[in-house]
């Protein structure tokens, strides 16, 4: 199985697929541990991705560059950045060519096939994992959601995904 990383750079949504069992791994660069979660055959990044190499400036309008960023912070201190409170509980925001770059070795942002594999795991519909558009049978995403943090619709947690707003 190949290991997987996916980001929602706005959304900040982080999770992995791995070639272990294993409950965490470290992430070599910067010796962060993150915790997993198997779910079906699937082993997931249970948490936010907080690897951080720099600071940018988001707000020049260049789009096709790397950018890493941490949501309320506009400094350029890497240090200052990670003793943030939006740091600490949600990791690091990233534009698309960064979120490809951000994953750890051996990790990758994973298909849409392997987001299905999952969701048809945690109960929708197989025929609606196929449409290519907001899939919404089930309760795929109440399973996902944290039990707090949220404004409203707390979820379940039931995978032990523990997705933040």
């Amino acid at each position: 199985m190949k290991k997987l990383l996916f980001i929602l750079t706005f959304l900040n949504v982080i999770s992995a697929v791995a070639q272990t069992d294993s409950q965490s791994f470290t992430d070599d660069r910067d010796g962060r541990v993150y915790r997993t979660v198997k779910i079906g055959n699937q082993v997931w990044m249970a948490e936010n991705l907080a690897y951080l190499p720099r600071i940018d400036r988001v707000e020049d309008g260049v789009f096709d560059a790397d950018r890493f960023w941490v949501y309320d912070y506009f400094g350029k201190s890497v240090d200052e950045a990670r003793k943030t409170e939006d740091y600490k509980k949600y990791g690091v925001l990233y534009n698309w060519p960064a979120g490809g770059k951000a994953c750890p070795a051996g990790w990758h942002m994973p298909t849409d096939k392997e987001w299905q594999e999952m969701e048809i795991f945690l109960g929708m519909d197989e025929k609606e994992a196929g449409i290519r558009k907001w899939r919404t049978s089930g309760d795929v995403g109440k399973k996902l959601k944290a039990q707090s943090g949220w404004f409203s619709d707390s979820g379940s947690d039931e995978s032990g995904f523990s997705a933040l707003p």
